[in-house]
């Protein structure tokens, strides 16, 4: 992490709430989410709008930070390539950082390990355990793990959106529901950004190929897309 005074945006669409905030000194000036995923409201718009409510300009910033996924590709995409575009036109400092490292800056202050968990949908989770540290640091390999597969894990810690439905088949697991990411994310970073990297910015996380490639794979679809 390097020192970089000044405000910070966080931005993040990969998450069923998208959500953007504007951090400095380790306060939240501003943060405003939209539950619904990417297309419930233009990210732009919250970012006009965090902006307004910290009463800052784009100028301002000193450093932007994306979230680069996994989770909702259209969202990845919308958030990677709209902290580019602020970063090019702004020349200001970016970097990126995943959903685990992102849902972990939440279980700061609490349990030594967490277990960061993604719905990858189709019954399957987007999981990866971190050391909750200044910043969480990953302890092991990002996986996609079916509900039989999670049921196999040792008690623990887990945090995710979504994740109070699986206290049936998790019964030794503490679950933490997740607050929209970047309000958390604006106020642990401005006090310490990632050093600036914008290359990561067009390396998205996605564990899996998106549905489209998928099909393509495996040969033309059979019917009108979702038939």
């Amino acid at each position: 992490m390097a020192t970089n005074p000044g405000p910070l945006l966080a931005i993040d669409a990969a998450s069923p709430r998208s959500s953007v905030a504007v951090g400095l000194d380790g306060r939240l000036l501003a943060a405003v989410d939209a539950p619904g995923g990417p297309g419930a409201r233009p990210l732009l718009a919250l970012v006009d709008e965090a902006m307004r409510l910290a009463a800052l300009s784009p100028r301002d910033l000193a450093h932007l930070v994306a979230v680069r996924g996994p989770g909702s590709f259209t969202g990845v995409r919308l958030a990677l390539a709209t902290a580019w575009a602020l970063h090019e036109a702004l020349e200001c400092p970016a970097s990126s950082i995943t959903t685990f490292e992102a849902l972990a800056w939440q279980g700061v202050g609490g349990p030594e390990r967490i277990l960061a968990l993604v719905d990858a949908l189709r019954g399957e989770w987007y999981c990866q355990l971190l050391a909750v540290d200044r910043p969480p640091m990953a302890i092991s390999e990002a996986r996609i793990l079916s509900g039989e597969e999670l049921r196999r894990l040792p008690p623990g810690s887990a945090i995710g959106f979504g994740v109070s439905a699986l206290a049936r088949e998790l019964p030794d697991q503490q679950l933490l529901e997740a607050q929209p990411l970047a309000g958390p994310l604006a106020i642990a970073l401005s006090l310490a950004p990632p050093t600036p990297d914008p290359g990561r910015l067009l390396t998205p996380l996605y564990l899996r190929a998106p549905t489209p490639e998928v099909r393509l794979a495996k040969g033309p679809s059979p019917g009108p897309p979702g038939a």
